[in-house]
């Protein structure tokens, strides 16, 4: 049963709730139930599910409980069922919101998504997941944007040596480079610029985080060639 699972719909984690409880204690059921529940009631309010913030709530309910409880990874030889039930809501809550905001994103292209958006995600495992996201799609538009700007271009016939150019589409591609650039400059919720112009990190940043938008290097090598 591993801790480590992915729950897309709520009905596999019911099914876990189920196994689980199926197997136990009246006492250790009365927890589960209590657990469920809160959980339930935090995903359907669209509040991040946190060790903490679940004990408060069992705590409020009547279950006395604590943080180690639900911690721990094993129950004697077993797996934690507590910790087996609430990851299962907290990976099914993360999934919801993941698909909710990809599907708004993609229908509502001309919206933004800045910091103060993505700041109110309170995972961060699912804000930098959104992060990257809305970069390759704001990415990807720039893409599309450029591609059908070049395709709109008239093709000039030349009797010199280049026999066909597109005299026009240098500048193109040098606004889609400063574009990159400027998104850059503006700084984002990972990195930013100090009053001196010094590039500075806001938080810490794990390894192969990806920090720009793609074509980012070419864009540079292109404003260093002229």
């Amino acid at each position: 049963m591993g801790l480590e699972r992915e729950y897309h719909k709520e009905e596999e984690v019911n099914s876990l709730y189920e196994l689980l409880t199926a197997s136990s204690t009246k006492t250790v059921k009365a927890k589960l139930n209590a657990i469920h529940e809160v959980c339930k009631k935090l995903v359907s309010r669209k509040v991040d599910i946190t060790v903490p913030r679940l004990v408060t709530h069992l705590t409020e309910a009547g279950l006395s409980i604590s943080e180690q409880s639900l911690y721990n990874p094993k129950s004697g030889k077993k797996d934690n069922p507590y910790k087996l039930l609430y990851l299962a809501w907290q990976s099914f809550a993360s999934n919801k919101l993941a698909i909710k905001v990809k599907a708004t994103t993609e229908s509502n292209a001309g919206v933004a998504i800045d910091d103060k958006d993505l700041l109110a995600i309170e995972n961060p495992v699912l804000r930098y997941k959104i992060s990257l996201m809305y970069a390759e799609l704001k990415s990807l538009r720039r893409q599309n944007d450029l591609i059908r700007q070049v395709n709109e271009l008239p093709v000039i016939v030349n009797s010199h040596k280049h026999a066909l150019t597109n005299n026009n589409s240098r500048p193109t591609l040098l606004e889609y480079n400063q574009e990159l650039i400027g998104e850059f400059i503006k700084g984002s919720s990972e990195l930013g610029f100090d009053e001196s112009g010094r590039l500075f990190s806001k938080r810490a940043i794990s390894r192969n985080t990806v920090l720009s938008a793609d074509d980012f290097r070419d864009a540079l090598i292109e404003a260093i060639d002229g």
